[in-house]
């Protein structure tokens, strides 16, 4: 449990294997890079960043194809723009089904007609509004041509006809904006937006075969940006070319080994008060849960210290006590132990999760028997259970005290 110690690599290579020198520091793991090229910008549109939201649209398809393996080496930039296009149309699709729906619903009650041209009415135009019930008396002051169409329990529709459209003194009701289609037109529109959602949803389907594809390309594709950042960051000098980082204390021997097969060298410098180097917690997999809590919220500084240890044990201890009830905790170990399997993988977060979980429900349960707590009912009287309930939940002086 503790905050690794960083030491400052500067590293000098030469420039001619550059390339091959950022690939084997990136392939070390463990340098937190930081750029001494101040000017240097991102290397180029970042292909990773499509991929993911493309990845990401596949894999919310409701149906999927069975997976496929192309022969030879994919087209990935064209599976993605494939990807992305379909996805662009899709949701413009969407929008446009909504949109016709919407416009289907404020036209309706006027039924099916075809706006006049102008020039029918002499230049003039029809403009429609809503006159609440009970509020005809202010048609009276209305000069204009006008005439109800149409009426029912909440409103009367009213057609007004005007050149120019007419302020809130000479029509004051609320103006209804029907567009100038008819609800024919609308309900044609409708229909083939819809066949056109449907083929989309079929190519989408299609596409779901090449899910595996982007999957084991997106990692790769990601340590092609890196590696083009890193190379960007650089300072190039003549024949040298030089990066800095931060590198923890136990990776130093990987360096030391990997550093005598390139045409490189490097210094290691202690940081002093005015540096700020990453942090690097270090944890073990049986409290690790507790570093995994910290992550998402804020890490501490490279000075401070570690409380992972005590998040795990106080996060356990408070959600028990939030729970206070042994029948829930009981259920929540059913749950992890259908889990379990899945979540032992080796060297992944799941197994710090797992165990985290694991203390979680073992407090829960402990808790919740010392409150004499099951599914909210109490243990009856003279049991063992009921001996056991030794903590009042209603005396609130002590549980706030605890």
């Amino acid at each position: 449990m503790s905050i690794a110690r960083q030491f400052e690599l500067t590293l000098l290579g030469d420039a001619e294997h550059k390339r091959a020198i950022i690939d084997g520091l990136q392939g070390l793991g463990a340098v937190h890079l930081v750029p001494l090229n101040a000017s240097a910008g991102e290397p180029g549109p970042d292909l990773a960043d499509d991929a993911r939201v493309a990845l990401t649209y596949l894999l919310s398809a409701r149906r999927r194809r069975r997976a496929q393996r192309p022969i030879g080496e994919p087209d990935l930039k064209a599976l993605v723009e494939d990807v992305l296009r379909n996805k662009f149309l899709r949701e413009d699709a969407i929008d446009r089904i909504e949109l016709i729906r919407q416009r289907r619903r404020v036209l309706k009650p006027w039924g099916d007609f075809q706006l006049p041209a102008i020039e029918e009415l002499d230049g003039n135009r029809l403009w429609f509004y809503l006159v609440p019930v009970g509020k005809e008396a202010g048609l009276e002051s209305v000069d204009l041509p006008w005439k109800i169409v149409n009426s029912n329990q909440r409103f009367h529709d009213l057609v007004v006809i005007a050149r120019d459209e007419p302020d809130q003194e000479q029509v004051p009701y609320q103006r209804v904006h029907t567009g100038s289609r008819s609800l024919s037109e609308l309900d044609a529109m409708l229909e083939e937006t819809l066949i056109e959602l449907e083929e989309l949803d079929a190519e989408r389907y299609s596409l779901t075969r090449w899910i595996g594809v982007l999957q084991d390309s997106l990692n790769h594709i990601l340590d092609l940006h890196d590696q083009a950042v890193a190379r960007n960051q650089a300072l190039d000098a003549d024949e040298l070319f030089a990066v800095r980082g931060w590198i923890p204390q136990a990776a130093e021997p990987k360096l030391e080994e990997w550093i005598a097969t390139v045409p490189a060298a490097y210094t290691l410098r202690e940081p002093d008060a005015k540096d700020a180097p990453p942090t690097l917690l270090e944890n073990d997999d049986r409290m690790g849960g507790g570093q995994v809590a910290v992550s998402f919220f804020q890490l501490p500084g490279y000075n401070d210290w570690d409380p992972s240890r005590l998040i795990f044990i106080s996060f356990s201890i408070f959600f028990a006590m939030i729970t206070a009830d042994a029948g829930y905790g009981l259920l929540m170990g059913m749950a992890l132990l259908v889990s379990w399997r899945r979540m032992s993988e080796p060297g992944s977060t799941a197994i710090r999760l797992r165990n985290l979980w694991a203390s979680i429900t073992g407090c829960s349960i402990v808790y919740g028997v010392l409150v004499g707590s099951y599914f909210g009912m109490s243990a009856p009287a003279g049991t063992v259970l009921n001996t056991m309930a030794v903590l009042d939940l209603n005396d609130f002086d002590t549980m706030m005290r605890l």
